[in-house]
């Protein structure tokens, strides 16, 4: 009787032990269905982040295409018209060498109306007729100066020498009026397009 009762005991543990492995085998494939759809969802996770990135990528690079060619039209745009204003300058700068001369000429002539002036006032005081033609012709050449971008040189208003725009052509030595003070102005000075044309030709006070 012990016997019997023993066989049956081993074989309903065996039994319980093979209930127990195909519970235990029922209960992991759930959780291995669950670990393969999650590394699937991350692959997917990875994948569409990849295509972001690359999406990205490609739009910067394009950015930065369509940059370098506005650059470089801007680029070429830029150099096409610095080489035109420099060769506008240069065409200007030979037209000036050449008008030149001509503009000497002009402030020869106001010079000598200038003179013819200043004799009429001193020599035919009654004749105003003669004088009002001689201002007519000194106005119409002021105008051409003007036109021209010629500009005469104005008195300085504290009358102290200045190298930079005025010439000193005679010398007087007085202690009574301040060194370097102008005495007279002896010829008229222009500027032309602000540079120098002539200087204003000055007397000058030196004390030494």
């Amino acid at each position: 009787m012990e016997n019997g009762s023993a066989t049956e005991s081993y074989l309903n543990s065996q039994i319980n032990d093979s209930e127990s492995s195909e519970i235990s085998s029922d209960k992991a494939k759930p959780v291995d269905n669950i670990k393969e759809y999650d590394l699937q969802s991350i692959d997917q996770k990875v994948f569409l982040l990849i295509k972001e990135n690359n999406d990205l990528l490609k739009k910067i690079k394009d950015d930065i295409d369509v940059k370098i060619a506005v650059d470089e039209t801007k680029d070429k745009a830029f150099n096409k018209l610095y080489d035109e204003l420099k060769e506008a300058k240069e065409k200007d700068n030979i037209k000036d060498s050449a008008i030149r001369p001509l503009l000497g000429d002009l402030l020869l002539f106001y010079d000598s109306l200038i003179k013819f002036k200043s004799k009429i006032e001193t020599n035919n005081k009654n004749d105003e007729m003669l004088l009002k033609e001689t201002d007519f012709i000194l106005d119409e050449l002021l105008e051409i100066f003007y036109r021209q971008n010629i500009e005469i040189i104005p008195e300085n208003s504290d009358r102290t020498y200045d190298s930079k725009i005025q010439k000193a052509v005679k010398i007087e030595k007085n202690q009574e009026i301040d060194d370097n003070k102008i005495i007279k102005i002896i010829r008229s000075g222009f500027l032309w397009k602000d540079k120098m044309l002539r200087p204003q030709e000055v007397c000058v006070n030196k004390h030494n």
